[in-house]
C-alpha cells in the first residue's frame, strides 16, 4: 500500500509540470502574435497592445467609441501590424441656411469651403457669408460670428443671396433766367433773346433684395445729359423821345353865354404818375404770419395779421413786402408780375436784392419758389 501512493504521487506531480509549460508555451505564442497600434483621437492619443487581425477589430479591442458619421485614415478591414498608427476624424454636427432654407448636415470636413465644395454650394461675389455659432445659457441664446474657417461643432453657415435690379430716373432741372439792360428797347419793353433749355441729369438707382426680399434702393450713379442754357431776357432802357406839342388852333372869339350844365370834375388817377429812383432784378421769395415766433406784426410795427394789404396816402390800397435795410420802411416797390408793394418788413435772410413779400395765411410760401422779378423803385422811405 504504501509503494502505490508514491506511484500516485509522483504522477500528479508529472501533470502539473506538463500543465505549467502548456501555459508558459501559450503565453510565449500570444506574446509574439501581440501588436502595439497608435489610436490619434483628435488631442488624445492612445496606444495599446492586440492580437486583433483588422483595424475594426483592434477598435473594438480597444473601446474607443466610433460614431457612424466618423471616418477612420483607414479602411476598418486594413490588416494590423505591429506599430500601426490609424486617425480619427470626428464628424462635427453643422446647419446650413441657404438663402433661408436650413438643413442639418454631418461631416468630417476641415474647413466651411471643403463642406460648401462637398455639397456644390457656391456663393456668388454678391453673396454674404456668415459663420454662426450660438451659444446656450441661463440668460438664453446668444449668437457669436465667427472669422475662423475651421469647422466647429454646432456651428451655423448662413448665406444671404444678393440680388440687384437697376433703373434710371431723369430730373429736368428749369432754367436760370438772366437779365440784361439795353436802350435798344423802350423802357418797359421785354424782349427773349435765348429761350433757354433745362439741364437733364440721369440719376442711376438700386434696388437690393436679400433671399428674394425688398431690403434697399439707393443712388449708384449719376451722368449730366445736357447741361442746359440759361433764358436771356432783354429789358430796355431807352425813354421814348417825346412827341412834338401840337399847334394850337387859332382862337375865335365868340360870345360869351351862361353854361346851364355844370363842368364835371377830373378823375382821379388810380396811381401817381411818379418816375422811378432806381431799378433792379431782384429775388423774389415769399412769406406769410405763419412762421414760428410771429406776433402777427411787421419790423415796423404794422399789424398784418388780417391783411396783406396796406393803405397808403400816396399809392392806395397796395401789397406789403419785406426787403433790405436799403429801404427805409416806407420804401414803395413795382414788382413784376405782383404790382406795387409798400416795404414794412425785415427778414434774417432779406439782404441784397432778396424781396420777401407777403402772401395770405392760408396759402404755403414754399409752392412758388424763389424767382427773379424786375423791380422799380417808385418810393424810398415816407
Amino acid at each position: 500500500m504504501q509503494k502505490k501512493r508514491g506511484i500516485i504521487a509522483y504522477s500528479t506531480s508529472i501533470g502539473v509540470v506538463l500543465m505549467s509549460i502548456f501555459s508558459i508555451m501559450q503565453s510565449n505564442l500570444t506574446y509574439e502574435n501581440s501588436k502595439e497600434v497608435t489610436i490619434i483621437d483628435g488631442n488624445e492619443l492612445i496606444v495599446f497592445s492586440t492580437d486583433a487581425q483588422t483595424i475594426g477589430e483592434a477598435l473594438v479591442d480597444s473601446e474607443v467609441r466610433f460614431g457612424h458619421f466618423d471616418e477612420l485614415s483607414v479602411e476598418k478591414d486594413a490588416v494590423v501590424y505591429d506599430g500601426k498608427s490609424v486617425e480619427i476624424f470626428r464628424a462635427s454636427s453643422v446647419i446650413i441656411n441657404d438663402g433661408g432654407t436650413r438643413f442639418h448636415v454631418m461631416t468630417t470636413e476641415p474647413t466651411i469651403d471643403h463642406v460648401l465644395r462637398t455639397h456644390e454650394i457656391e456663393v456668388g461675389d454678391d453673396d454674404e457669408l456668415a459663420i454662426i455659432k450660438t451659444l446656450y445659457t441661463l440668460n438664453g441664446e446668444n449668437q457669436f460670428k465667427l472669422t475662423n474657417p475651421s469647422v466647429i461643432d454646432g456651428t451655423e453657415i448662413m448665406i444671404t443671396r444678393l440680388a440687384f435690379e437697376t433703373k434710371t430716373v431723369y430730373e429736368y432741372i428749369d432754367f436760370e433766367v438772366s437779365y440784361i439792360y439795353t436802350d435798344d428797347l423802350l423802357v418797359g419793353n421785354r424782349q427773349v433773346q435765348v429761350e433757354g433749355s433745362p439741364k437733364i441729369v440721369e440719376h442711376v438707382m438700386m434696388t437690393t433684395f436679400k433671399n428674394g426680399d425688398y431690403y434697399s434702393t439707393g443712388e449708384v450713379g449719376t451722368n449730366i445729359l445736357d447741361e442746359g442754357m440759361q433764358r436771356v431776357v432783354a429789358i430796355g432802357t431807352a425813354e421814348p423821345e417825346p412827341e412834338p406839342e401840337p399847334t394850337p388852333p387859332p382862337v375865335v372869339a365868340t360870345p360869351a353865354r351862361a353854361s346851364t350844365t355844370p363842368t364835371p370834375a377830373a378823375a382821379p388817377a388810380s396811381l401817381p404818375d411818379v418816375s422811378p429812383l432806381d431799378s433792379f432784378t431782384s429775388s423774389l421769395t415769399f412769406y406769410n404770419m405763419l412762421c414760428e415766433g410771429c406776433s402777427g406784426r411787421t419790423a415796423s410795427g404794422h399789424d398784418a395779421s388780417t391783411s396783406i394789404f396796406f393803405n397808403d396816402s400816396t399809392f392806395g390800397t397796395i401789397r406789403i413786402v419785406a426787403a433790405g435795410s436799403q429801404f427805409p420802411f416806407g420804401s414803395v416797390l413795382e414788382i413784376e408780375g405782383h404790382g406795387i408793394a409798400v416795404v414794412l418788413d425785415r427778414g434774417g435772410v432779406v439782404v441784397g436784392n432778396v424781396v420777401d413779400l407777403l402772401i395770405e395765411t392760408h396759402q404755403d410760401p414754399w409752392v412758388y419758389g424763389r424767382q427773379a422779378r424786375y423791380v422799380r423803385v417808385l418810393r424810398l422811405g415816407w
